[in-house]
């Protein structure tokens, strides 16, 4: 009678060891059933007193683990914000023993700390880099350092100088065929369908070959270009012929005004620019833009500066002003548009044109972008 009740009733050992066993054994196969059986007779599944004890020990251990991990949580933020990270854990370690020490070390605290060594030799290193600058790069706190405003500087100029780096090893290992990266800063403008024609033909003919393209105006273009983040610079406007190779391209864009709706400048039959000076203005932020194009016009009131004409024309829909601009780059040709663009009477046009510098040596992505170029401008 024992034995039969033994097997109908293994201990906790026994249930930990069918756990474990493989869903295909028979032995648990055997006791599955049989707890099956019991679920379905009235609930007495759960009557079961060695079913019971052992769901009991499992949720002991579980409670005991999540005592432990936040008692390890507690702790670690208790060294973490302490003054001296390593006096605290020595500390913890003499109170709970060098095991619980060396345990919440590896796991919880090593991660985010680095060996004072180490540390020390980093400071010298940041003052050595301040002291040949001859500049302060980080402010100093009692937990913390913070960038300057040099040391930001700095930071974005090493990005930049890393991605140059990359930009060039991805070009050269790629040297048994045409392909690579090529990096273009191009203005807002219509008449740059053409590249985008001749971009769709590079990358049909050479398909390992990515084109990025960058939106700013002149000034944000040359100084990429001539940092050599850019490859090619596609600007609007007057440039430097001695520092620059140049292709020139059609350019059909038309100055005039963005305006709102019904604004007093749509009811005037040929509209100039002088006409447009007795309203608030919203003007490129490119510095030639000013001086080239209102010079000697009159008084005049610029309010706001715009990079992207998007942002412009959020600043037109708000009534900040009227934003002196190209034509057909925001689309106000739909019903429902807020806005409406005033060509000039004065139909002058600037050059449009793509540069590079003269002393750079193109990639072979490059040159061939530059080749498509002139056959399409040739067609």
């Amino acid at each position: 009678m024992t034995d039969k009740k033994k097997d109908q009733n293994p201990t906790i050992d026994e249930l930990r060891k069918l756990s474990k066993l493989d869903h295909d054994d028979p032995r648990r196969k055997a006791f599955e059933s049989k707890l099956r059986i019991e679920r379905a007779d009235n609930g007495n599944f759960l009557k079961n007193p060695f079913v019971v004890q052992a769901i009991r020990e499992e949720l002991q251990v579980l409670i005991d683990q999540y005592s432990s991990i936040k008692e390890h949580i507690k702790e670690r933020e208790k060294i973490i914000n302490s003054e001296n990270p390593f006096k605290t854990l020595r500390a913890i370690g003499e109170n709970k023993g060098e095991g619980y020490l060396e345990h919440l070390f590896n796991y919880y605290i090593a991660p985010t700390l680095k060996d004072p060594e180490e540390v020390t030799k980093e400071k010298e290193r940041l003052q050595e880099l301040e002291d040949e600058l001859d500049t302060i790069l980080f402010h100093r706190g009692s937990r913390e350092i913070q960038l300057t405003d040099d040391g930001q500087y700095l930071y974005n100029r090493a990005i930049e100088i890393l991605a140059l780096v990359e930009k060039t090893e991805n070009n050269i290992r790629k040297s048994d065929g045409i392909a690579g990266d090529i990096y273009i800063g191009a203005a807002e403008s219509q008449s740059l369908d053409i590249v985008a024609r001749a971009i769709k033909t590079l990358t049909e003919q050479y398909p390992d070959i990515r084109v990025h393209i960058r939106s700013g105006n002149a000034d944000d273009i040359l100084e990429h270009l001539n940092k050599g983040v850019y490859d090619l610079g596609i600007t609007i406007g007057s440039y430097d012929i001695k520092k620059y190779n140049h292709l020139a391209l059609d350019n059909r864009d038309r100055w005039g005004a963005l305006v709102p709706k019904g604004h007093p400048l749509t009811l005037i039959e040929k509209p100039s620019l002088t006409d447009a000076l007795a309203y608030p203005l919203i003007t490129s932020a490119q510095t030639s833009t000013e001086p080239s194009a209102l010079a000697g016009l009159g008084d005049y009131r610029i309010v706001a500066t715009y990079n992207l004409l998007y942002n412009a024309s959020l600043l037109v829909k708000a009534g900040v002003g009227i934003a002196l601009c190209l034509g057909n780059i925001i689309d106000t040709s739909y019903p429902d548009s807020d806005l409406t663009f005033v060509p000039f009477a004065e139909n002058n046009h600037d050059t449009l044109q793509i540069l590079w510098k003269k002393q750079n040596t193109l990639s072979p992505s490059t040159k061939q972008f530059l080749k498509i170029m002139r056959e399409e401008i040739e067609k």
